[in-house]
């Protein structure tokens, strides 16, 4: 579990699977704008940063999904709540 000293900000977890790997392990994070902030504003922050659109199947949804500049990590950027 990785946290901010500080207490504020997101958790992130990670898991073992049980067995043998057999395949690369991919990372996916979904990302939530603090309330109040843009969702486009977001994805357009990532794009810069380099990220990049990914069509992993979700068809037509209220997330924008994209990839790290290398790819070995997809993420999907949400409304606020």
């Amino acid at each position: 579990m990785l946290r901010s000293a500080k207490g504020v900000g997101p958790d992130l977890e990670f898991l073992r699977r049980p067995g043998v790997k057999t395949v690369w392990n991919p990372v996916h994070l979904d990302l939530m704008p603090y309330p109040g902030d843009d969702q486009a504003a977001e994805v357009a922050r990532l794009g810069a940063l380099g990220a990049t659109g990914a069509d992993v199947g979700q068809g037509d949804v209220s997330w924008t999904c994209l990839a790290g500049f290398d790819g070995t990590i997809t993420f999907a950027t949400e409304g606020s709540r």
